[in-house]
């Protein structure tokens, strides 16, 4: 195969490719020339920033439109929706259940299953709107099922998934791609154990009770030993207590 030849633009001459430099424009010369060198130079690293220019200008491009990648916002690996751990779920759970307990509704966390009553529900989503449940897998705990999610998983996060072999996936695609919940396998503890705490808690709820009625009468004793009647003596204890008064339920005369 013969060698490529090129015509020079200054002395007209064809000559092989290879003792000719690019001068611009889609033109070349032959190196004996003049100045031909330092031109071919120029041109080069003319070329070398304009390369470095457009790969700069396309990493920007990529950055405006794809924004997650440097957003701190927890998302589902998988479908992307905005997500928050199912353990912080729970945990604000009780916490708002112990608010309701205060303010006079007990047994939030079953009051949805039994009556219908969302109060619960309403402040959780108000908590974390437009949020999703997300769990958080090990390899391990996947098994075999690791290499299927990984696959599903976003093209930028699997390097990343792989090394440090965990994975963030919505309570949603748990169910579509039949992963185990992790929720089921916690372990349940028997009945017998179940109704035992409950009959403490309301042995001790009782206790607590009968201990404040008591504090109550007491007060009223004090304020009546003290020289006040006993409808001012009542009003009284009623102010101090946070828990408010009944006179009948006390064991006082309220005639």
């Amino acid at each position: 195969m013969p060698a490529p030849t090129v015509k020079c633009s200054i002395c007209n001459e064809t000559v092989l490719k290879a003792r000719t430099r690019h001068i611009g424009d889609g033109k070349r010369a032959c190196k004996i020339h003049d100045g031909i060198m330092d031109i071919a130079e120029e041109v080069h690293a003319g070329q070398l920033e304009n390369i470095a220019k457009k790969r700069k200008a396309e990493r920007q491009r990529h950055r405006r439109r794809d924004p997650e990648q440097i957003s701190t916002e927890l998302r589902c690996n998988i479908c992307q929706c905005s997500a928050v751990k199912v353990s912080d779920i729970l945990r604000e759970s009780l916490l708002i259940s112990k608010e309701l307990e205060i303010e006079g509704h007990p047994g939030a966390l079953l009051a949805g299953m039994l009556d219908g009553d969302d109060t619960l529900g309403e402040r959780l989503r108000a908590k974390f709107p437009g949020k999703t449940g997300l769990y958080v897998y090990t390899k391990e705990e996947l098994g075999d099922q690791w290499p299927m999610v990984v696959r599903r998983t976003r093209r930028a996060l699997r390097e990343g998934i792989r090394m440090f072999g965990f994975v963030g996936i919505c309570v949603n695609c748990v169910r579509k791609l039949k992963i185990p919940d992790k929720m089921a396998n916690l372990p349940q503890p028997p009945l017998e154990t179940m109704t035992m705490l409950g009959c403490i808690d309301r042995a001790l709820t009782k206790a607590d009770e009968n201990r404040r009625k008591q504090s109550m009468d007491e007060r009223v004793a004090f304020h009546v030993a003290n020289g006040m009647n006993m409808e001012m003596a009542k009003a009284q204890a009623k102010i101090e207590s946070p828990l408010g008064f009944k006179g009948e339920e006390n064991g006082l005369d309220t005639n």
